[in-house]
C-alpha cells in the first residue's frame, strides 16, 4: 500500500472525474485524521482538498487539527487555548497561485463527514476556485457536493428602518444599544471598519459590545463578546441578536463573519432556541431581518460533538 502524504500531485485527467477524485479525497482525509493532535478534546479532524494552480496543475492536500497546550515544567498555560484547524492547515499551504476545487472533512474517533466550522468556512471561501465544492451530509442523511460559497449566505427575508419600530420594541432597543457602542470610543486603532452588536435574552436583558482590534490581528469580535457576556451572567437563552457594521466602503448590508455565525449558532443550541432571529443593521437606521439558520446552513455545534447541554439551560 502506498504511503499517504500531506501533498500528492495528480494528473489533470484524473482531476476531471469524481469517480476517481472523491474516493481519493476520502482516503486522504481519513488518513489526515489519524495525524491529528487532539489530545485535549479527543475530537480529531482530518481534511483533504483538490487544489489547482494557475498553471492548471492539480494536487491533493491534507490537513489536520492541532490543539495547543503548553507544558512548561509541569505548568500548563491555558489548556486548549487555541486549536489550529484542519482546513486552515490546508489554506495556509496554498500560496498565491492555488485555489481549492473540492474539499472533504471527517471528524471524530468513529469518523463522520462534517461541515466546516464558521471560521473555516471563511478560510475556505477566501481560497475557493470558481465553482469550488465541499462534500456535506444534508438533513436527510444524503451526501452531496455543494458550492463552498453557499456555506455563508448573506440572506434576509425582509427589510425595514428603525423608524418603523416603536421605542418599546426589541428592534428599537437592540439597535440603540448597538449604536451607543459606536459612540463610546471603541478600540479600533488598527483599521477604520468595525462592528458592534447587541443580544437580547429570555430574561429581558440586553448585552452589547464593539470589536476590539489587536495588533496581532486576533480581533475580539462584537457579536462573540456580546454572547460571552450572556454566559458570564449565566443568562444564556438568547432570543434575538443585532449586528451593526460601521463602514463608508459599502452600501449593502454587511453580515457577521463565519466565526460569529458559529458563535450565534452554538448559543442557539445552548439556549434551546432553534433559530435565533438576527438583524443586520447600518448606523443610518436601515435593518435587514434574517435568522441564524438562514445564514449558517449545515450547522455544527456542541450537540453535534455529543455534549449534554441540559444542565446549562
Amino acid at each position: 500500500m502506498r504511503t499517504m502524504q500531506a501533498e500528492t500531485r495528480i494528473s489533470t485527467s484524473e482531476a476531471n472525474y469524481n469517480r476517481i477524485v472523491t474516493p481519493r479525497l476520502k482516503r486522504t482525509a481519513l488518513w489526515a485524521l489519524t495525524q491529528a493532535y487532539s489530545d485535549v478534546s479527543g475530537f480529531p479532524v482530518g481534511a483533504a482538498a483538490l487544489v489547482v494552480s494557475d498553471a492548471g496543475e492539480h494536487s491533493i492536500l491534507a490537513g489536520w487539527n492541532t490543539e495547543i497546550d503548553t507544558d512548561l515544567g509541569g505548568a500548563t498555560i491555558n489548556l486548549n487555548a487555541h486549536s489550529y484547524h484542519a482546513e486552515a492547515a490546508i489554506v495556509s499551504r496554498l500560496g498565491r497561485d492555488r485555489k481549492i476545487k473540492r474539499v472533504m472533512i471527517f471528524a471524530g474517533q468513529d469518523p463522520i463527514l462534517v461541515p466546516a466550522c464558521g471560521q473555516c468556512r471563511h478560510s475556505l471561501m477566501s481560497k475557493a476556485a470558481e465553482g469550488g465544492l465541499i462534500f456535506v451530509r444534508d438533513a436527510s442523511g444524503k451526501n452531496k457536493w455543494i458550492e463552498i460559497k453557499s456555506l455563508l449566505p448573506n440572506s434576509f427575508h425582509s427589510t425595514s428602518r428603525i423608524g418603523d419600530h416603536g421605542e418599546a420594541t426589541d428592534e428599537f432597543r437592540l439597535f440603540h444599544e448597538a449604536l451607543s457602542r459606536t459612540q463610546d470610543n471603541p478600540f479600533v486603532a488598527i483599521h477604520s471598519d468595525y462592528a458592534t452588536a447587541a443580544v437580547l435574552t429570555r430574561g429581558g436583558r440586553i448585552y452589547s459590545a464593539s470589536d476590539r482590534q489587536q495588533a496581532a490581528f486576533y480581533h475580539s469580535r462584537a457579536l462573540q463578546m456580546s454572547i460571552d457576556q450572556t454566559d458570564s451572567a449565566r443568562d444564556r437563552a438568547i432570543t434575538k441578536a443585532l449586528f451593526l457594521y460601521v463602514t463608508d466602503k459599502y452600501d449593502d448590508p454587511v453580515f457577521p463573519c463565519g466565526a460569529q455565525r458559529q458563535d450565534l449558532y452554538e448559543a442557539s443550541q445552548i439556549g434551546a432556541n432553534d433559530d435565533i432571529p438576527l438583524i443586520v443593521a447600518r448606523n443610518d437606521g436601515r435593518l435587514w431581518h434574517s435568522t441564524i439558520r438562514t445564514i449558517f446552513p449545515y450547522p455544527f455545534g456542541p450537540e453535534d460533538v455529543g455534549a449534554d447541554l441540559s444542565s446549562f439551560r
